[in-house]
């Protein structure tokens, strides 16, 4: 039997591990036991059971150490150990893995793999190390470069960061690390004030992904552009459609309320600036971002009275 017939079968009966067992031990098939065998592990890690699957995966190791799926099942055992929080171990794994079949897809998968994991410790120079071992022609390239501009972004090297978000952009223009690429790229841009490049590189995210925390984050930062442009009345605007688009994204929530409050405080309407502070309080935001806005309220009370 064939791996695609044995997946017909697996998705009928896979849950129920005994009748699987059956099929095993039933087939004289031996490209078909070692596929059954790696699926039940499979199943067992989707179903949450991480040390009954990574048992599983360490049996077929050892029952079957010349088989041809070797290198996804050391692949999905590191996988395995990190979705336990074991991290040493799936990076250890990984290691094996790239060593043993250096040039292997799931060796380039466990490099990307490897390139998280050290970005996420805040090891960056050792993640765009392990980064740059990956061939180009991996099919996931557009995140390999996306990850390596976020370590360049991490240590402060802007230039080489914006030079790698920009190569995802060319090279993969409709893919969805280019949209986060876009993003990065915007707030960096923002940052140095080149508000008409942050705005343009913004818009195919504005108007073509769909609402996720992504495109939330991207019509924030187009908000911002205009708001640092000094055009208030297309900062509320833009500000407003973070609130009715992508309330659900309460990361970006409260900056917009406070920029839209600010905009209004420069367009001389301190009701309204107060209104959307006080609405802002009723969130659940930080000690220090509450302190900011109980001084602004102040402020305008002072405004107000003269």
């Amino acid at each position: 039997m064939r791996s695609q017939e044995f997946n017909i079968h697996f998705r009928h009966r896979g849950k129920k591990p005994d009748l699987v067992d059956e099929l095993i031990s039933k087939s004289k098939n031996p490209e078909f036991l070692e596929i059954a065998s790696f699926k039940k592990a499979e199943f067992q890690i989707s179903q949450g059971n991480y040390l009954e699957g990574v048992n599983l995966y360490k049996k077929f190791v050892s029952n079957y150490p010349e088989s041809k799926f070797l290198p996804k099942v050391y692949y999905e055992l590191g996988r395995a150990y990190e979705l336990m929080g074991r991290n040493f171990e799936a990076m250890e794994i990984y290691k094996s893995l790239i060593v043993k079949y250096p040039l292997n897809e799931f060796s380039q998968s466990a490099l990307l793999r490897l390139g998280w994991m050290k970005y996420n410790s805040g090891e960056f120079a050792e993640a765009i190390e392990h980064l740059g071992k990956i061939e180009t022609r991996a099919k996931f390239y557009d995140e390999v470069l996306y990850l390596m501009g976020l370590n360049y972004f991490s240590l402060g090297d802007t230039a080489n960061a914006l030079r790698k978000f920009r190569e995802v952009i060319s090279g993969f223009q409709t893919s969805d690390f280019a949209d986060r690429a876009r993003v990065k790229s915007a707030e960096i841009l923002l940052n140095y004030d080149k508000i008409d490049d942050a705005v343009e590189i913004l818009k195919p995210v504005i108007l073509h992904r769909a609402t996720d925390e992504v495109s939330a984050q991207a019509q924030y930062l187009y908000a911002e552009s205009f708001f640092k442009l000094g055009n208030v009345d297309e900062a509320i605007l833009q500000f407003l459609r973070v609130r009715y688009l992508y309330g659900e994204y309460v990361n970006f929530l409260p900056m917009a309320y406070y920029r839209i409050a600010q905009c209004y405080e420069i367009k001389g309407d301190y009701a309204k600036a107060g209104h959307f502070l006080n609405e802002l309080l009723k969130m659940n935001i930080s000690d220090e971002m509450r302190s900011k806005v109980i001084e602004k309220l102040e402020q305008l009370k002072t405004k107000i009275t003269g």
